[in-house]
């Protein structure tokens, strides 16, 4: 039998080789869905992904950026690391970025989150029309993380406020119009909302049943 030549024995660790400047230089350049692939690797490659948070700052820029639409930027002269941990648990009403212990922590919170969003399957059992406060299919959906607010709007003009924290129905309203000898049943679907200022903007298309 043909004996394996010693070289092929001992695959060479080239990150491990490297100087940690260029070691952290080229994990910087990967997604950072390879970062953690590349943690995985071995001890050596999962260390140069741990000691190094600044490897996650492209990634929760791009994040940040892209949920707050750019109003509200990081100072280019602010601690980046410090601003993200602090502001990102803020950006939703969901407790699910709450208390990071690291950028690290909080990309891989982020990585999970978009797996399972790509997967179909949801990080938490929640269905917002369980307990059928919706007459008809949901057609809009609104976060509000100043108030922790769920807003839900129906094809028939249905419009419910939920408390993210107790998971229960604080209001709902009715946009429908109520039939008349004259004038046919209109439902107004709520197509869009979005938040201005104080006030709850809802976009609809009219159904007119006769």
């Amino acid at each position: 039998m043909a004996s394996i030549p010693e070289s092929r024995h001992r695959i060479r660790d080239f990150i491990s080789d490297l100087p940690p400047e260029l070691s952290r230089l080229i994990l910087s350049q990967l997604e950072i869905q390879d970062v953690f692939m590349c943690a995985a690797v071995c001890r050596a490659w999962r260390s140069h992904t741990r000691v190094n948070d600044s490897l996650y700052i492209p990634h929760l820029l791009r994040k940040y950026n892209n949920i707050t639409h750019g109003l509200d930027p990081i100072p280019t002269r602010a601690n980046a690391s410090q601003e993200l941990l602090q502001r990102f648990p803020h950006l939703s009403a969901s407790s699910y970025f709450c208390n990071p212990k690291s950028l690290r922590d909080l990309a891989l919170r982020d990585v999970r989150l978009q797996r399972k969003w790509e997967s179909g399957i949801p990080w938490r059992k929640a269905n917002l029309n369980s307990v059928m406060k919706h007459n008809d299919v949901i057609f809009s959906v609104l976060v509000d993380q100043v108030y922790s607010l769920v807003v839900s709007g129906d094809r028939s003009g249905g419009v419910v406020f939920w408390s993210t924290r107790t998971e229960e129905m604080i209001k709902k309203l009715n946009l429908a119009q109520e039939p008349s000898e004259d004038v046919p049943a209109i439902s107004p679907a709520i197509s869009a909302m979005a938040l201005k200022d104080d006030h709850l903007v809802i976009g609809t298309w009219v159904c007119i049943f006769c």
